[in-house]
């Protein structure tokens, strides 16, 4: 049986849901741990973001019977995975500025 678009219907919904609660658990814990342990929590969420893209953008068959292009698919992932370090370099940069 070939998989229908509506069969696959909710088909990759993990990575966005995964990422709301990575988001909320960082919100919470960041601002209640120790500034090292913030900088480990910052690093563990941005690895699953970068995980989590990979996954959605490159995995093969995100989009049942169609492929994004393979170029759009790297340059998505570039730049999400680029954001996610700038994001985490940030975070280091203001536990070490704070906390000297």
């Amino acid at each position: 049986m070939r998989p229908t678009r509506r069969a696959q219907r909710g088909f990759m919904i993990e990575v966005p849901i995964m990422a709301v609660v990575i988001l909320g658990v960082m919100a919470w814990l960041i601002p209640a741990v120790p500034p090292a342990l913030g900088v480990f929590v910052g690093l563990a969420g941005g690895g699953a973001f970068v995980a989590g893209a990979y996954y959605l953008f490159i995995v093969p068959g995100w989009l049942p019977g169609e492929r994004m292009a393979k170029f759009w698919s790297w340059t998505w992932f570039v730049v999400i995975a680029g954001a996610m370090l700038v994001l985490v370099i940030a975070l280091i940069a203001r536990a070490v500025t704070q906390h000297g």
